[in-house]
C-alpha cells in the first residue's frame, strides 16, 4: 500500500493545483463566451497531456429549451 500511496504522493502538488487554477482564472468563463469555451479546451488539452485519452468536451443547444438533468439551457 505505502509504495502506492508514495507514487501517489509524487504526483501530487499544491503548487501543481496552484498553477492550474491560475491558469484557468486567465480566461473570462462567462457561458457561451469564447474564454469558456478557451477554458474547456486548456482542461481538455492537460488531461490529455496526463495520459487522459478520452477527455471530450461535451456541448449542448443553448436554446431556452434544453434541459441536463436539471439545468435548463440559458439563452445566449
Amino acid at each position: 500500500m505505502n509504495k502506492y500511496l508514495n507514487l501517489l504522493l509524487g504526483e501530487l502538488s499544491g503548487k501543481m493545483a496552484k498553477d492550474y487554477t491560475l491558469d484557468i482564472a486567465r480566461y473570462h468563463r462567462v457561458q457561451a463566451s469564447r474564454g469558456f469555451r478557451q477554458a474547456t479546451e486548456y482542461v481538455q488539452e492537460q488531461l490529455k497531456k496526463i495520459g487522459v485519452s478520452k477527455a471530450a468536451i461535451e456541448r449542448f443547444p443553448a436554446d431556452g429549451k434544453t434541459r441536463y438533468w436539471t439545468y435548463e439551457a440559458i439563452i445566449s
